[in-house]
């Protein structure tokens, strides 16, 4: 087949162009190719929480309003359904074709993935427009990459709407948009701050949704422009627009490095300011039953004990052990153990010494629990510390 214009993903981009090329030159034939089943690019993948972080009238085609337009945060259904009623509205056109679940190889060649043996030849007279070239990637399209223990409990952020039980803790991996949305909806859904670990391998900067914003999104932008010709490095631009309300950070002694656009409302940056158990040291490599392997060491799972209710710290304790016991019939045994079960003899161990779990921690860490414990005492017979 011969066509004007071929554009690779049906996604926002390459709707976006085919839209805009459609209505500048509605003769023009144009073919989109797009590997999913379903218009909407990495929407169509994404957690069924998420929404669009910036106003819905700064997103979408021309020729057709997002949502009700404004700053309306459109919601994940909202934006695969807006999708579809895009690519109906373009369909209408004899010149637009569009090919779903279907693989662009180059060179004019594209191969329908549920009939690889009937390839498609488009030969293209004005240009090849590659719209997924930004190669996005939400968790539930790719496996992570690092590895997962057995007997780790390891979900994508798309999963979370379907857990059958809440669990006592959580650990969140990532502190870009995806990983601080999942610990949005985590807490605004009844999950404790202090149940919650969070893995933030890069620090980044927030921008603030009430600065961007229909009607002071100009003004925001000439901020910006000022303060680059105000200062001669990054870390002093970025802080002069800290300073000016538009930007958050998570650590007041620290300067992020990063800064993707993703943005959040005074509201859910103290959220996640609330979450204090955030560890920082790089990226992750394993995660097993018992701890995290990062970039800059490893952190240890929190304990708990029946003996201390419902409090949990993280303890150092060796990754293996080997012990000799006596079995039911009195035989001598010894075994060599790992991970949680290491864990737990050693846990186990220190009980016939006397010791708690607690008793590893720094004064001031052991204090803050015991008085927890003393609020508690209503609910308790006895509190041995």
């Amino acid at each position: 087949m011969e066509t004007d214009y071929l554009v690779i993903g049906a996604g926002a981009m390459g709707l976006a162009f085919a839209d805009a090329i459609h209505k500048e030159k509605p003769r023009s034939k144009i073919v989109i190719i797009e590997k999913r089943a379903l218009p909407g690019g990495h929407w169509v993948d994404d957690y069924r929480f998420v929404a669009l972080h910036q106003p819905a009238a700064f997103y979408g085609v021309g020729s057709l309003e997002l949502g009700s337009g404004g700053n309306d945060l459109s919601s994940h259904a909202e934006l695969v359904d807006y999708y579809d009623r895009v690519v109906k509205q373009l369909q209408k056109s004899a010149a637009i074709t569009f090919f779903f679940g279907t693989e662009y190889k180059g060179n004019g060649l594209a191969i329908p993935l549920l009939n690889p043996d009937k390839p498609i030849k488009i030969q293209v007279k004005e240009k090849v427009v590659d719209a997924s070239y930004m190669k996005v990637l939400t968790p539930a399209t790719h496996s992570p990459n690092f590895k997962v223990g057995d007997g780790v409990k390891f979900v994508p952020i798309n999963d979370l709407l379907d857990l059958q039980h809440k669990p006592k803790r959580f650990c969140v991996i990532g502190g870009g948009k995806t990983g601080a949305d999942a610990v949005v909806h985590l807490i605004d859904n009844g999950v404790l701050a202090d149940q919650i670990k969070w893995v933030v391998p890069n620090d980044m900067w927030f921008w603030n949704r009430s600065k961007v914003q229909t009607g002071v999104v100009g003004n925001e932008f000439i901020k910006f422009l000022k303060a680059i010709q105000n200062n001669s490095s990054a870390e002093q631009i970025f802080l002069e627009l800290e300073k000016k309300g538009s930007l958050f950070r998570l650590l007041d002694d620290e300067l992020p490095r990063k800064w993707r656009c993703a943005t959040f409302s005074e509201r859910e940056f103290k959220i996640l300011k609330s979450v204090k158990d955030v560890v920082r040291k790089g990226r992750v490599h394993a995660i097993g039953i018992d701890r995290i392997e990062l970039d800059n060491g490893s952190v240890a799972y929190e304990e708990g004990c029946l003996s201390v209710p419902n409090q949990f710290a993280e303890v150092d304790r060796p990754s293996t052990c080997e012990v000799e016991f006596l079995d039911y019939n009195g035989n001598k045994k010894k075994l060599k153990a790992s991970g949680l079960l290491a864990t737990c003899i050693q846990h186990e161990m220190d009980h016939l010494e006397g010791i708690l779990f607690i008793d590893y921690l720094s004064k001031l860490k052991k204090m803050m629990i015991v008085k927890k414990l003393s609020k508690q005492k209503n609910k308790v017979d006895r509190i041995v510390v």
